[in-house]
C-alpha cells in the first residue's frame, strides 16, 4: 500500500489495520488490475469471501460464482438467491465472526467440499445469462403497479 502516489485516508487505515494486527506479512496489494486479471485471481483463490453488513445486489459475489470460486457470503440482500447454503456457497449471519471462521475453515479443510460448490459454476453461470434488463423491468412494474 506505500507508494509515491498520494495515500488516501482509507489507504492510510488499511496501513494501521496491518500494523496493529500485525498481519501485514499475510496481505498482498496487487494494485489495480485488468478485469481479466480480477478473473484469474479470483478463479483461483482458495475460496472468496463477501462480508458485507448492507448489500443489495453483489456484483462481485456473481463474478466470484460465475469463474468458480468457493463463496461464502454474508446473509443480506439478495444474497441468499445467490447461493443455496451448503449446495453452491455458504451463508454466514453478518455479524457472527465466529460462524465466519468456521465457513471459511470447513473450506480451506475439505477440498471436495470446495469443489463440489464449483461444480454447479456452469448451472449458475446459464441462469444469469437471461435478459437481466428484461427481468428488472417487470419487477419495478410489479412494484409500480401495487
Amino acid at each position: 500500500f506505500n507508494s509515491a502516489k498520494r495515500m488516501t485516508g482509507y489507504v492510510r487505515y488499511l496501513n494501521r489495520l496491518l500494523d496493529d494486527g500485525e498481519i501485514r506479512d499475510n496481505v498482498v496489494y496487487v494494485g489495480g488490475l485488468s478485469s481479466e486479471e480480477m478473473a484469474d485471481r479470483i478463479q483461483h483463490c482458495n475460496v472468496y469471501v463477501m462480508p458485507s453488513i448492507v448489500e443489495n445486489h453483489s456484483s462481485s459475489l456473481i463474478e466470484a460464482k460465475i469463474v468458480g470460486a468457493p463463496c461464502i457470503s454474508s446473509n443480506v440482500g439478495g444474497s441468499f438467491t445467490l447461493i443455496k447454503h451448503g449446495k453452491d456457497g455458504l451463508l454466514y449471519n453478518s455479524l457472527d465472526s465466529e460462524m465466519l471462521a468456521g465457513c471459511i475453515i470447513s473450506v480451506l479443510e475439505d477440498n471436495q467440499y470446495a469443489e463440489s460448490f464449483t461444480r454447479r459454476r456452469d448451472e449458475f453461470k446459464a441462469s444469469r445469462l437471461d435478459d437481466f434488463g428484461e427481468r428488472m423491468l417487470e419487477m419495478y412494474n410489479e412494484l409500480i403497479s401495487k
